[in-house]
């Protein structure tokens, strides 16, 4: 079975930083397709429902709503 998930994070600032030298790291990580997963996880379950390397991602400067 497979499923597409379209998501928006918002991603802990203070994880992360906001200076450039941060925000460049962060995108060079996200685009290592060989080394970065993403992992869907569910609570209710307790468990990964499922995993990629495979997806798309778009960074925003600022957080936004979910509509």
């Amino acid at each position: 079975m497979k499923i597409k998930v379209t998501a928006v994070f918002d991603i802990d600032e203070n994880v992360f930083g906001t200076e450039e030298s941060e925000m460049e790291w962060f995108r060079e990580m996200i685009a290592d397709k060989e080394n970065t997963m993403l992992i869907l996880h569910s609570n209710d379950i307790g468990d990964t429902i499922g995993e990629t390397f495979d997806f798309e991602y778009e960074i925003f400067p600022n957080k936004i709503e979910n509509n």
